[in-house]
């Protein structure tokens, strides 16, 4: 009960402190310390070793705006902007090209099976996997709607999509449907976070909260 307590408190926190990001901020981790040591980044400077770098489209960026950001195990860092996906290396940034189908991005999740689910602003949602194909779902793949602002999986391995007009899922296989329930249909699911109890909950634009499990709706 405390674990659902604490995700729901920290949904409705983001629903009223919601910021928007004009830039991306890396922290340099120097090479001689070991990955098992754990490391909170200090922007402020005042732990020693860290050093704070901003990056915008005057400072290696291709776009002066970030929605969205995520690692893959790879350890590229993939961004998401109103001028598309971008990936960061450690060096260089490369924007893929729109030709692909991916543009406007506004969300980014990264699954158990290391794909990289990709949301759209006008386009739907896009999966990438590691070898880097990629699989564009619209509307007439069943998303409600082209506007997809989060993702989350579901134990079994399905993964939860988020949209400007309520919910759709992905199974493992790579088929796509609505979620069709009165209560959602016409809600706008801007996050969605899967508990350690194994529920995934979901947070609207109107600020309330519903739980999903096994592609069900339980609770709104």
């Amino acid at each position: 009960m405390m674990a659902k307590r604490n995700i729901i408190s920290n949904l409705i926190k983001i629903a009223v402190s919601a910021v928007l990001v004009v830039a991306v901020v890396f922290s340099q981790i120097p090479s001689d310390i070991s990955a098992d040591n754990r490391f909170v980044a200090d922007p402020t400077g005042t732990y020693e070793g860290l050093a704070a770098f901003l990056y915008d489209n005057k400072t290696g960026l291709p776009t002066s705006e970030a929605n969205a950001i995520a690692e893959t195990s790879d350890g590229f860092l993939w961004i998401g902007s109103y001028g598309g996906l971008i990936r960061y290396d450690g060096s260089t940034f490369e924007r893929f090209r729109s030709t692909t189908g991916i543009a406007s991005v506004v969300s980014l999740f990264v699954d158990s099976r290391e794909n990289l689910w990709i949301g759209t602003n006008d386009n739907g949602a896009a999966v990438m996997d590691r070898y880097g194909n990629i699989k564009m779902y619209g509307k007439q793949d069943g998303i409600p709607s082209a506007l997809v602002k989060s993702f989350a999986e579901d134990p079994d391995g399905s993964i939860y999509i988020g949209t400007a007009i309520g919910m759709a899922i992905c199974d493992t296989e790579g088929n796509l449907s609505r979620i069709d329930d009165p209560r959602i249909n016409e809600e706008y699911v801007r996050c969605l976070q899967t508990g350690i109890d194994g529920i995934t909950y979901a947070l609207t634009t109107k600020n309330n909260v519903f739980t999903l499990q096994g592609g069900k709706v339980l609770d709104f």
